[in-house]
């Protein structure tokens, strides 16, 4: 049972760290294989044809974070193991969804395999533009199920937030989901006791850490987006007691719970953040907490390898991680996976699924920096050998062993006109913590716009 809790452990956590390196156009390939040709004898002890579709290309576009450059070093293997030629484009998260949405739901057919953000699924299981992966995986043509040990090495879970109506529209590529950093110097040389178990301590830290000439108390993403400041916010929405809405879909986000909630997340940013967090969004709250600009925060624990590296932080050894704080209806966390899909329209279909089958390999897992780097294969995070080079990683599974006990996988709602809602009511929480509203106001003016979404989509007639 502990060994099975521990797997969750990492695979709830992506962490923002590049283990392939280009030395004089060689790669070097982790601590587990140490040429390309080990690799690649490693990827053809699977019972598949991997030259099959030679000669085709494909289209692949994903984030421009750590994870995704790595595995994208590596191409050059795929390419060769399969002669398949790869073009790939690596954007902004927020610029991803928009390009994949407008790609999909437009049927233009531009890529063939994309990274996909669970909250969108059911707007694409909508317009019907993705296809239905199971039929891949079922074709040993293509799928070799003891080499691919799918379902078997990935979590149960994040494989079924995957799905729509039971059909799996996603491979996980990389996990993450949300937890409380904190600088425990800081705590101790303030005489502070922590970390916050409540959101009373959390201002309370907040406020005696705050010292702007050295740091603030706290960052937190205020970037409007539905997989922005919504990722983070939403815990706060539930914790507080809050709901989306009832069981009739009317729209509850004016609600004293979430005018609440708005207004905490918003006034603790305002008093205790850094000038300009209404646009902050998790690349600059990494930098701050790098950089020993921020003392606390609550977002991704992909942050984990990042802070504690002293390479890349003037801060490392000197965090510590705990379940974020409770509101009246107690701790929310909010999970989250990217995915790897295929295009409805894709002309090149099956050379896809390889190139998919290759990313989520364990092969590439292990070479990219396994649990150091979000991956999602229990074999590859359950590996004891990555925790020899990483001492800060206790104190870490601790934190988030008792942190995904509070897991909601509906923080965000699945539904269609999530993505569109998320928008609306990230711009509405942006302008709250800018300043330009207040809280009451502001929720109130959005859930009249999110009846609006609800009712053109049909949900009242």
């Amino acid at each position: 049972m502990k060994r099975v809790a521990l797997y969750f452990i990492f695979i709830m956590c992506g962490i923002l760290f590049v283990s392939a390196f280009a030395f004089g156009g060689e790669y070097f390939y982790g601590k587990f294989f140490a040429t390309k040709e080990d690799i690649l004898n490693s990827f053809k002890q699977s019972n598949i044809n991997w030259r099959q579709f030679e000669g085709e290309s494909i289209t692949f576009i994903g984030n421009a974070e750590p994870n995704q450059e790595s595995i994208m070093q590596l191409v050059n293997v795929f390419e060769e193991l399969t002669g398949i030629k790869v073009t790939h484009e690596l954007v902004s998260e927020e610029n991803l969804r928009q390009k994949i949405t407008v790609d999909l739901t437009g049927r233009t057919g531009i890529y063939d395999a994309m990274l996909i953000d669970p909250g969108y699924l059911a707007l694409y299981d909508k317009s019907q533009s993705l296809e239905d992966l199971s039929v891949y995986i079922n074709d040993p043509t293509i799928t070799d199920p003891n080499w691919y040990q799918w379902p078997s090495d990935f979590p149960e879970q994040f494989i079924k937030m995957g799905q729509i109506n039971n059909i799996q529209y996603g491979v996980p590529l990389h996990l993450s989901g949300t937890l409380m950093i904190y600088r425990k110097d800081l705590y101790e040389e303030k005489g502070i006791p922590g970390p916050a178990k409540t959101f009373d301590e959390l201002w309370d830290h907040a406020s005696k850490l705050n010292n702007p000439d050295e740091y603030y108390g706290i960052a937190m993403r205020g970037m409007a987006g539905a997989g922005l400041n919504m990722f983070i916010w939403t815990t706060f929405l539930k914790s507080f007691g809050g709901q989306w809405w009832d069981e009739n879909w009317k729209p509850m986000l004016d609600s004293p719970e979430v005018i609440e909630s708005a207004k905490f997340y918003s006034d603790i940013l305002k008093n205790f953040g850094p000038p300009g967090v209404s646009s902050w969004e998790w690349s600059k709250i990494l930098s701050g907490l790098q950089s020993g600009k921020v003392a606390i925060t609550i977002d991704t624990p992909a942050f984990g390898i990042s802070i504690e590296d002293p390479e890349l932080s003037k801060t490392a050894g000197k965090w510590g991680y705990a379940p974020q704080p409770a509101g009246r209806a107690g701790i929310t966390m909010d999970p989250f996976a990217w995915y790897v899909g295929i295009n409805k329209d894709s002309k090149h279909k099956k050379a896809a699924w390889l190139f998919i089958t290759w990313m989520t390999s364990k092969e590439v897992q292990m070479a990219i920096g396994g649990p150091t780097i979000y991956v999602s294969r229990l074999s590859v995070n359950g590996d004891p050998r990555w925790q020899e080079d990483h001492p800060w990683l206790a104190g870490w599974q601790t934190a988030l062993m008792e942190n995904v006990k509070y897991a909601d996988p509906d923080c965000r709602p699945r539904i269609p006109e999530y993505p569109e809602i998320g928008n609306v009511v990230g711009v509405a929480l942006q302008e709250v913590i800018s300043g330009q509203k207040n809280a009451e106001d502001a929720m109130k003016e959005v859930n009249k716009k999110v009846y609006d979404i609800l009712d053109k989509a049909g949900y009242y007639k």
